[in-house]
């Protein structure tokens, strides 16, 4: 189950297969806006501070799912929102997008996505020219950097 902002989803997978279900609110608290691309939040890694950081050095990982398209601009857009919305709470932050739920090289994301209707794994060339963005900042340097390939298929860091 996800809440955010009085709104809540269940979302569950059993032998009927995969299901939402608005629990309360009418506005689902995994989707945000930023730049023309609608994100969905698929997963997120909340990681304590090791022993040589101060015990509120949290570090906030983000998956989100990007329609239509992934651009690096949006991806820094939606970085500082939830940089506006979690500050407080950590030390770092790094989010990353995709136009699919293939986060395959980042070992704290599941390999197999089971808030998936199907669960069907790319090939390799789908998986590897897919675009993305990475964008991150800490509270110590508060800009945001960003990198990845956009649709058109170039490389970029910004």
């Amino acid at each position: 189950m996800f809440v955010f902002n009085g709104s809540a989803l269940l979302s569950y997978r059993d032998k009927q297969g995969y299901s939402e279900r608005m629990i309360a609110g009418t506005v689902d608290p995994l989707l945000m806006r930023e730049h023309q691309t609608q994100f969905k939040i698929l997963h997120f890694t909340l990681t304590p501070p090791g022993p040589a950081l101060s015990p509120s050095a949290y570090s906030l990982a983000v998956y989100l799912k990007a329609s239509p398209r992934v651009s690096i601009s949006a991806c820094e857009a939606v970085t500082k929102t939830l940089w506006n919305l979690t500050k407080s709470s950590v030390f770092l932050l790094r989010v990353e997008v995709r136009p699919d739920v293939y986060f395959l090289t980042n070992l704290d994301f599941p390999v197999i996505f089971p808030f998936r209707a199907d669960l069907r794994l790319p090939d390799k060339t789908e998986f590897e020219l897919a675009p993305y963005a990475v964008c991150g900042l800490t509270q110590r340097h508060q800009d945001v950097r960003c990198g990845g390939r956009e649709n058109r298929g170039h490389e970029a860091v910004k």
